[in-house]
């Protein structure tokens, strides 16, 4: 996307609806996939390119605050919320909770190794860790023994899926960083942390 899209984008996101003037505007917090943008939060829809024109979509649809997107197979696209894992059927109009192992968490990173999905979780006061599915994202189960304290913010994945990193950080009173690193494609992952202690780290971000 350019840099006038994006400045156009942002002007129509700030823009008040016709026929919502007297509406709260609270403006769309949009996510892309695959190049297309979708999705957000705003009670008055959100102005997409059509073409050569703009159109408002899913004019008084309400939805998550995203950390990441990723579209499935059949299409659907899923959805890390602050209220959970969702999946959205008709493009970023309406959203379901994903149940199962994700139930109150808040997934925040994505990343696919070698056919499988591999989803960290940050919620505050909730059991994270990191979590797989081998279904593309319908089922999950835990991968590492969930923590109270732990806050996990980034997964990466080698090119040929057999190495994983994990990054994030303690909640207690001494804030220290977190580095779990998987050797063997997701199976089990270590806990290396003492060797980054005197690091701040907030996200790796490949390898």
């Amino acid at each position: 996307m350019n840099r006038p899209l994006v400045a156009a984008l942002a002007l129509l996101l700030a823009a008040p609806a016709a026929g919502h003037a007297n509406q709260m505007q609270e403006g769309r917090v949009p996510f892309v996939v695959d190049g297309e943008v979708l999705g957000g939060l705003s009670t008055w829809g959100l102005v997409l390119p059509v073409g050569a024109a703009w159109q408002r979509v899913c004019e008084e649809a309400i939805g998550p605050v995203a950390f990441f997107a990723r579209r499935r197979a059949d299409g659907d696209i899923l959805v890390g919320a602050l209220e959970g894992l969702m999946v959205t059927r008709d493009q970023g109009c309406s959203y379901q909770l994903v149940s199962g192992a994700l139930d109150g968490l808040a997934p925040s990173s994505l990343v696919e190794a070698n056919g499988r999905l591999f989803a960290t979780t940050g919620q505050f006061g909730a059991q994270n860790g990191i979590f797989v599915s081998d279904n593309d994202g319908a089922s999950w189960t835990s991968v590492t023994t969930p923590q109270s304290d732990l806050l996990l913010f980034q997964l990466v994945a080698s090119a040929d899926g057999t190495h994983l990193v994990a990054t994030g950080s303690r909640s207690g009173a001494s804030t220290a960083p977190v580095v779990l690193v998987s050797t063997n494609s997701g199976d089990s992952f270590t806990d290396a942390s003492a060797g980054y202690s005197s690091y701040v780290i907030g996200r790796a971000l490949g390898f």
